[in-house]
């Protein structure tokens, strides 16, 4: 199925890469285009087109964007009354709507957004404003008039979305440390940058604008095979080319402040590996050539660095003396050493605020990281002493880490969320009893032994649970009062496992939790 297509212009190309096995394949197009363009393809195929909803169907859409699937929003929509009956322009609004919209659901979807920002006697001038447009396009309309609407705080939060792939699921948490790290986002008092963040995301969502497009010269270009045009003004950089993640850009930028890229190479090995799935063969890939970054070092002033999935294998030593640095990904599966510079001046970088790389070194001591919330996929190889690297990461949230001991347990014990590689259960014993622990990984082989037991009194506060890729376990027990507040479970990769639930007699325990995952 190939999804958005645009144009028939590479379709030769496409057509090329399928199998010629006489297997009687079929290739399904979704595209927007007329049927004479889309004839290109196969002109003795008739395409099948999707109708748009008539005028019942749009209705029921719209009030249900509006109000709310259980109409839970429909008394703050109009206005905070209980009322009784419907306020008499709505039926006049439904009529608008309809007008307006055609009867696309995209274009309802992103109009009842916007309605539900504004009270409902100032409906009517938005639907004036519309039907008073040029734009020919009925959908261009309210997508532009609903960009124009947003707050300056979301504008950018928004644009930021246009540097990125079209159709792919981002994660929500990924977007939101992007933003803080951009400076998009700013602190309030007793809430962090990313907490309003998560308000900035979830206030988009509500207002339909996700699937928006749309582009501000000042903020992105876009160009093709790295023809960038004046590379001395460019300040945001995503590396879009899912055919080959080999990029001959070696131009200085040296008013750089972001490069992101996010290829299918490193999607495809994490969902392998949280399957349990075999990976692909790297062997037949060993020719191509890999990234050099050779530009990074005349980008002094970067603050997000966000390389998921690149080919590459060293790092520049560069990046351990960008002063500005707030947010570094290195996820690789072809990374093979970060450089020494990495371990040692990079972890001075005061304005560091969340880290996910790849083999990355903890060292024993770091500098003053007060800004630090995230740490992930990291490696502890040498013991802690009293004085352990976390105790300035005052705000530390997200903690990643393997080759945990006893010798490190005195630098864990406010931590909310662990991914962590046990040696012996006496260490998960101290991690359950972490008064703060909400999530819990154990992935990759990180737990060594045959039977896992989670006691009456641990794990009081974990709601999110994660056991995959142990293949060694044999049994899972949970004892009766154990993880009481847990509210997602997620097994996979366990095949010799098999659950043990305790449960004395007038106790409900996990037992309707527990239905679910037999």
């Amino acid at each position: 199925m190939v999804d958005g297509l645009a144009n028939f212009s590479n379709w030769n190309s496409i057509l090329e890469s399928f199998p010629k096995n006489d297997k009687g394949s079929r290739v399904m197009i979704i595209t927007r285009l007329e049927d004479k363009e889309a004839a290109y393809a196969d002109p003795q195929v008739n395409p099948i087109k999707i109708n748009k909803l008539n005028k019942e169907d749009s209705i029921k859409l719209f009030r249900r964007k509006l109000f709310g699937a259980a109409n839970q929003f429909r008394n703050k929509v109009l206005g905070g009354k209980d009322l009784q009956s419907e306020p008499p322009n709505m039926q006049r609004a439904c009529d608008n709507m309809y007008e307006i919209t055609e009867g696309l659901p995209l274009a309802i979807v992103v109009l009842a957004g916007l309605l539900r920002t504004k009270n409902i006697d100032e409906w009517e001038k938005v639907f004036k404003q519309l039907k008073s447009s040029e734009e020919p396009k009925n959908v261009n309309r309210i997508l532009a008039l609903s960009f124009d609407d947003l707050p300056s705080r979301l504008k950018s939060c928004f644009l930021y979305f246009t540097g990125m792939p079209e159709n792919l699921i981002f994660n929500a948490r990924r977007i939101v440390r992007l933003w803080a790290a951009e400076g998009f986002l700013k602190a309030k008092k007793g809430k962090t940058m990313e907490d309003i963040g998560q308000n900035y995301l979830k206030e988009l969502i509500s207002r339909g604008m996700i699937h928006l497009e749309a582009q501000e010269a000042s903020f992105l270009e876009v160009h093709d095979n790295a023809d960038v045009l004046a590379p001395a003004s460019i300040r945001r950089l995503y590396l879009q080319n899912y055919i080959q993640s080999y990029i001959p850009m070696d131009t200085p930028f040296p008013k750089l402040r972001s490069i992101l890229c996010d290829f299918a190479e490193e999607r495809t090995h994490l969902e392998s590996r949280i399957l349990g799935l075999p990976l692909k063969n790297q062997a037949n890939s060993s020719y191509l050539r890999y990234h050099a970054l050779r530009f990074l070092p005349t980008s002094k002033f970067l603050r997000v660095i966000d390389l998921r999935g690149l080919r590459i294998r060293k790092v520049p030593h560069a990046v351990g003396d960008m002063i500005h640095l707030r947010y570094l990904g290195l996820r690789s599966c072809n990374l093979a050493t970060l450089p020494s510079s990495v371990a040692q001046s990079f972890w001075e970088i005061p304005t560091l605020r969340h880290v996910v790389a790849n083999k990355l070194q903890l060292p024993k001591s770091v500098g003053a990281l007060n800004n630090m919330q995230t740490l992930t996929c990291l490696i502890c190889c040498d013991p802690w002493s009293k004085i352990s690297p976390l105790d300035n990461m005052v705000h530390l949230r997200y903690l990643e880490v393997s080759g945990l001991t006893n010798k490190h347990w005195d630098g864990l014990a406010d931590l909310r969320a662990i991914w962590e590689a046990v040696k012996g259960g006496s260490l998960m014993d101290k991690i359950g009893e972490l008064p703060s622990l909400m999530s819990l990984v154990l992935s990759d082989e990180s737990y060594e032994g045959e039977k896992l037991l989670f006691s009456d009194t641990g794990f009081n506060k974990v709601t999110n649970l994660v056991i995959a890729n142990l293949p060694e376990l044999h049994e899972w027990e949970i004892r009766p009062r154990s993880i009481p507040k847990i509210k997602r479970i997620a097994l996979s990769g366990c095949p010799k496992m098999k659950l043990k639930l305790e449960r004395k007699e007038g106790e409900e325990g996990l037992e309707g939790l527990m239905e679910d995952l037999k």
